[in-house]
């Protein structure tokens, strides 16, 4: 005859065997959800403009390529874009990331406020591509809780890209 004690032993052990089984990798910072984005360095590779020629520096990522307007692309949601960015080194490391932006980005670009007009005073400084050719932008994919990594971007800011506007 089987006793109590020994049935309530067998019964925890596949009580715990199964609980193990099933937390594959627990609570894994792998399974928690990221938001998703994209990630790179700037590289300066000319001198810095005068600082009153540089108000605000941003890294803008378009899901139309060429952007016809750019005010439109970005208060529709279909540009995105990075905080303002600390230029005082020569290389610059950012992160854009934020719930709902996973899709295909075939255009972006850095983006130098040079003037006092928030909505007009904007040059492209520096274009996404991954053979060095402004005229050649590579598109990135942002994927559901991911961060794309290595959107590295090089800025000159006295021999400007191909302007989109």
């Amino acid at each position: 005859m089987i006793s109590g004690h020994l049935i309530f032993r067998v019964t925890w052990f596949f009580f715990l065997a199964t609980l193990a089984a099933g937390c594959d990798q627990g609570l894994s910072p792998e399974m928690a959800s990221v938001d998703p984005g994209f990630s790179g360095t700037l590289r300066v590779v000319s001198a810095f403009p005068p600082a009153d020629s540089l108000r605000d520096l941003r890294v803008v990522a378009f899901k139309v390529y060429p952007p016809k307007d750019i005010v439109f692309e970005v208060l529709s949601g279909r540009a995105i874009f990075s905080e303002s960015l600390k230029a005082d080194t020569a290389a610059i490391s950012y992160i854009v990331q934020q719930p709902g932006i996973e899709g295909t980005y075939p255009y972006v670009v850095v983006a130098r406020q040079y003037g006092p007009d928030v909505m007009n005073d904007w040059h492209v400084v520096g274009v996404y591509t991954k053979t060095n050719d402004p005229k050649k932008p590579d598109e990135i994919v942002i994927h559901p809780n991911q961060v794309t990594r290595g959107i590295d971007i090089n800025i000159d800011f006295y021999n400007l890209p191909p302007q989109p506007f």
